[in-house]
C-alpha cells in the first residue's frame, strides 16, 4: 500500500517513541485544527493539521527549546525560513511560515502526499533508467531553482524526496528546505542535534561536507543527488561505512563500485553522469544542476508515454491533439553543444518568467544573439526551440516582426505537448494577434496548458469561464477551481484572484478571512496588487480584525512598487491621518504619481486638493484644469466588465 506521507520514515520510530500529546498552545492555535501526532526526531516534532484559514492541510515542524533560546541560532533559522519561503517550484514543497510558540519555534509546510524514494524503493524494488533519471532531472531542476536563489538544501537523500501525483501524472518534490542551516548544529540523518555532529546525512553527504559543513555550495547536492540517483537505480548507496564515523572516511578514501557493474542496462552516459556528480573533488562534477537536468532530460524521455512518468516542464504530444506522425513525434536531436545551450537557455527563461513574471528582459539579452540557433533546432523539431523562436518572431527580437509566423511555430510546439507555447497560442488566439481572433480556441489551449500544470494558463482559463464559459454560459465555480490551483501551486496572481472571488462570493462561497489570508501570503511574495489589497482590508477590518498601522505600511510597500491603487490609497491615509501622521502635502505627492498613471480616484483626490489649495501654497485652477482633461479623456474611454478583469498577462 502507498503511504500518505512524506514524513513516514519518522513514523516508524514510534515503537520506540510513543506519540506525544499535542502542545495545548498548538491544539488551540488560531489558525489551524485537527492537529496530530507524525512522529519525532533529532531537531524536533512533526505535526499534521488543517490550516484553518486556507482549507488545507499543512505539516508543522516544532523545533526543541534550544532552537529558540540562542538568539543567533533563532536569527539564523528565521533568514534560512524567509529564503526558503520564496521558492515557489513544482519539483520543491512550499515554505508557508514560521512562528514562535511558547519557547519553541514552528515551521509550516505544504503537505505533500506519497511516499519517499527510499520507501518506493524499498516497496517497488528498483527503478527503471527512465523513470529514475525522470525523478533526477526533476530534482536538479528544483535545486537550480533553490541554488539561483543561493540556498543550499545540504541534505539531498530518497528520505526527503517525496514521489507524488497530481492528475495522474508521477513528479517529485524536495521537502525540508529551510532546515539546512537552521540548528545550534548540523544535521543527521534524523535532523538537526548538537554542535559537531556532521551536516547532512552521511550516506548521501558529499566528502567536503564531512569535511567542513559551513563552507560548501550547492555542489554538495549535486554530490547527493548523484548518490540518490545511485540508489535508485542500484538499491544501495555509493558508499557505505560500519558507523557514523567509517562512513565519513571512507567518504574521503574509497571509491563506489561502478553503477553498471550493478546494473549493466544503465546506458554508458548515464552511468557517465553519475560518476560525474560523484566525484570527491566539487571542481570535478558538474557546476550547476541545470547541466546534470540537461544530461539526463534525453534518458528520462524515452518511454515518457508508455509509463506516464512525465516531466512536467516537458511535457509530451497527446495522440488526442497532436497532428504530426509518431516518427517526427518521437524524434529528438542528439544531444549536443547546441541543446545542451538549448536547456540552459530554457531554464533561464523559465526562471526569468517565474521569477518577475515577465520574460521581456530574457529575450531583450539573448533574442538577438540566440534566434538562429533557436530556428535551426526549432527546424530539428525541438519543441522548446519552437516556443523561444515563435516569441522572437513575435516581439522582432533579432529578426522582423512576424506574429503570424510566430503562432505557426506556437502551434507546432502545442501539439507536440509544450505547455508554454499552448499558453502562448492561447494569448494569440484570445488577442487575435498573428491569427484570427478565436476566444473558444484560445479557451480550449488555455485548457491543454492547466492541465500540464501551467499557472499562468489556470488563471486565464478562470477569466475565461467567467466570460465565456462552455457555449456562452458562465462557470464561477471551475473559474475559482481553477484560480485555487494556481495559488496552490505558488502563484501569487492565483492567490490575488482567488482572494477577490473569495471576498465578494464569486464560486457560490464568501470567505473574507480566507481571502485575507491568501492576499497575506501573496503580498508576502512581493506582489504589488496583493499588497493593496491587504491594505483595503486591513483599513477597513474586513476579513481581519482592523489595524490601520499596518494598512499604511503595505500601501506604502505597494506604492514603492508602482501600484497606482495603493499610492492613492497610501495619499488618502496621509491626508485623513489615519494610522499615520496627518500629511496633506505628502498625500499629494503620491497623488499626483497616482494621477500620472491614469489612477481615477487619485486624480480625482489631486484635482481636488489643486482647486481648494489643500496641502498646496495655494489653489491652482490651471493644473487642476489639465488633470481634469486627463480624467474626462480615461472616462471615455470603455472600462473592462468585472467578469474580464485581470491582472496584465506575459508568457
Amino acid at each position: 500500500m502507498v503511504r500518505t506521507d512524506q514524513h513516514s520514515d519518522r513514523e516508524r520510530e514510534l515503537s520506540m517513541n510513543p506519540p506525544e500529546e499535542v502542545p495545548t498552545e498548538l491544539a488551540n492555535h488560531p489558525s489551524y485544527a485537527d492537529v496530530r501526532f507524525l512522529g519525532r526526531g533529532g531537531m524536533g516534532v512533526v505535526y499534521l493539521a488543517r490550516n484553518r484559514f486556507l482549507d488545507r492541510p499543512e505539516v508543522l515542524k516544532v523545533l526543541n527549546s534550544s532552537y529558540a533560546k540562542d538568539e543567533r541560532v533563532r536569527q539564523r533559522f528565521l533568514r534560512e525560513v524567509q529564503i526558503a519561503a520564496k521558492l515557489h517550484h513544482p519539483h520543491v514543497a512550499m515554505v508557508f511560515s514560521a512562528f514562535p510558540l511558547s519557547d519553541r519555534l514552528v515551521m509550516a509546510m505544504e503537505y505533500v502526499p506519497g511516499e519517499n524514494l527510499a520507501e518506493l524503493v524499498r516497496r517497488a524494488g528498483l527503478l527503471t533508467v527512465q523513470k529514475a533519471c525522470a525523478f533526477a532531472c526533476q530534482v536538479a531542476v528544483g535545486l537550480q531553482h533553490a541554488h539561483d536563489r543561493g540556498l543550499v538544501h545540504r541534505d539531498i537523500k530518497p528520505g526527503n524526496i517525496i514521489a507524488t501525483e497530481r492528475d495522474r501524472k508521477k513528479l517529485v518534490k524536495i521537502i525540508d528546505f529551510g532546515l539546512a542551516k537552521a540548528g545550534p548544529g548540523q544535521l543527521t540523518g534524523h535532523g538537526l542535534t548538537q554542535s559537531g555532529a556532521g551536516l547532512g546525512t552521511p550516506t548521501f553527504m558529499a566528502p567536503e561536507q564531512a569535511r567542513n559543513a559551513a563552507g560548501v555550495d550547492g555542489r554538495a547536492d549535486l554530490y547527493s543527488l548523484g548518490a540518490t540517483l545511485y540508489f535508485l537505480l542500484a538499491g544501495r548507496p555509493p558508499i557505505v561505512g560500519d558507523n557514523e564515523y567509517d562512513q565519513v572516511i571512507r567518504l574521503a578514501t574509497e571509491e563506489p563500485v561502478a553503477i553498471r557493474t550493478l546494473r549493466p542496462d544503465v546506458p554508458p552516459d548515464v552511468a557517465d553522469a553519475v560518476a560525474k556528480l560523484l566525484q570527491k573533488n566539487p571542481a570535478a562534477r558538474f557546476q550547476d544542476a541545470a547541466e546534470v537536468a540537461a544530461v539526463l532530460l534525453p534518458f528520462a524521455r524515452k518511454k515518457i508515454v508508455s509509463d506516464d512518468s512525465t516531466l512536467p516542464t516537458y511535457p509530451q504530444s497527446s495522440p488526442a491533439f497532436s497532428t504530426f506522425p509518431p516518427s517526427e513525434e518521437t524524434k529528438k536531436p542528439d544531444l549536443d553543444l547546441r541543446t545542451e545551450e538549448l536547456h540552459r537557455d530554457w531554464y533561464q527563461y523559465t526562471e526569468v518568467l517565474d521569477t518577475t513574471g515577465t520574460s521581456s528582459s530574457f529575450f531583450e539579452q539573448y533574442g538577438p544573439q540566440r534566434a538562429a540557433a533557436w530556428k535551426r533546432l526549432a527546424e530539428d523539431g525541438e519543441p522548446m526551440a519552437m516556443l523561444l523562436y515563435g516569441r522572437c518572431l513575435e516581439d522582432g527580437r533579432g529578426m522582423g516582426k512576424n506574429e503570424a509566423a510566430a503562432v505557426a511555430w506556437y502551434r507546432q510546439a502545442a501539439e507536440r505537448g509544450q505547455s508554454y507555447a499552448m499558453f502562448s497560442l492561447a494569448l494569440c488566439l484570445e488577442n487575435g494577434r498573428g491569427v484570427a481572433k478565436d476566444e473558444m480556441e484560445a479557451m480550449a489551449w488555455y485548457r491543454h496548458a492547466a492541465e500540464l500544470e501551467h499557472a499562468k494558463a489556470m488563471i486565464n482559463l478562470g477569466v475565461c469561464r467567467l466570460r465565456l464559459g462552455t457555449g456562452g454560459v458562465k462557470n464561477e465555480k471551475e473559474a475559482v477551481a481553477w484560480y485555487r490551483r494556481a495559488a496552490e501551486l505558488g502563484n501569487a496572481d492565483g492567490m490575488i484572484y482567488l482572494g477577490v472571488c473569495l471576498a465578494v462570493g464569486k464560486g457560490g462561497v464568501k470567505d473574507e478571512a480566507a481571502a485575507v489570508a491568501w492576499y497575506r501570503q501573496a503580498a508576502e511574495l512581493g506582489q504589488p496588487f496583493a499588497m493593496f489589497y491587504l491594505a483595503v482590508c486591513l483599513e477597513a477590518g474586513r476579513g481581519v480584525a482592523m489595524d490601520e498601522k499596518a494598512a499604511v505600511a503595505w500601501y506604502r510597500r505597494a506604492a514603492e512598487l508602482g501600484q497606482a491603487s495603493a499610492m492613492t490609497g497610501l495619499g488618502m491615509c496621509l491626508q485623513d491621518g489615519i494610522g499615520v501622521a496627518e500629511d496633506v502635502a505628502a498625500a499629494n505627492v503620491w497623488y499626483r504619481k497616482a494621477a500620472e498613471l491614469g489612477d481615477d480616484l487619485g486624480l480625482r483626490c489631486l484635482i481636488g486638493n489643486l482647486k481648494f489649495g489643500y496641502g498646496f501654497a495655494r489653489p491652482d485652477l490651471a493644473e487642476a484644469t489639465r488633470w481634469q482633461a486627463k480624467l474626462d479623456a480615461l472616462a471615455k474611454e470603455q472600462a473592462p466588465a468585472p467578469s474580464s478583469w485581470r491582472l496584465p498577462s506575459s508568457h
